[in-house]
């Protein structure tokens, strides 16, 4: 099941980019951090 968590504030902890506004979940894994636009393809 994928999952897609949109519109946020997430930390990333990494310091090449801290935060981010989206988040894709595939499975049970991280599968993709970026920004929300990128979603709306």
């Amino acid at each position: 099941m994928d999952t897609i968590l949109y519109n946020g504030n997430i930390i990333t902890m990494d310091s090449n980019s801290p935060k981010s506004e989206a988040l894709f979940i595939r499975g049970n894994k991280f599968f993709k951090v970026g920004k929300t636009k990128i979603y709306y393809l």
